[in-house]
């Protein structure tokens, strides 16, 4: 199973405008969206890691007395920023309107317009939603 069929199962495919200048494309992305229970969830596994790192680092003479309160606090930061996050651009696939190369599209916050690099020339785009 490669990349794009594994996207498809993360998520609701959206169909995009990729454009640079004048050049004009299009593309598809995946939009993964979580319910306030989800959320939670998400949330507390982040809180949950983060305090089993801590717990972990207890063993680890000098560290510890840095590393157990930080992380600590970074699991409330992690649960907050997860619980928040309603829905994540999960990848996709574009067209490059610059050099007509098949180019990957990054995961991402879904705030748009969002903006990419290509893959192939390193050349900067632009996606829209249609």
């Amino acid at each position: 199973m490669n990349r794009n069929e594994r996207l498809k199962f993360d998520g609701e495919e959206l169909t995009v405008i990729v454009s640079s200048g004048e050049n004009q494309e299009s593309g598809k992305v995946y939009l993964k969206s979580w319910d306030k229970q989800a959320r939670t969830f998400r949330g507390i596994k982040g809180l949950l890691v983060c305090w089993a790192i801590g717990a972990i680092s207890l063993g680890i003479p000098i560290v510890h007395f840095f590393s157990v309160p930080i992380l600590f606090l970074a699991g409330f930061v992690v649960f907050f920023i997860l619980n928040s996050q309603k829905s994540l651009i999960v990848g996709g696939m574009a067209t490059c309107p610059n050099c007509q190369n098949e180019t990957e599209i990054a995961k991402t916050a879904n705030r748009w317009p969002i903006q990419d690099i290509c893959d192939q020339c390193s050349k900067h785009f632009k996606i829209t939603q249609e």
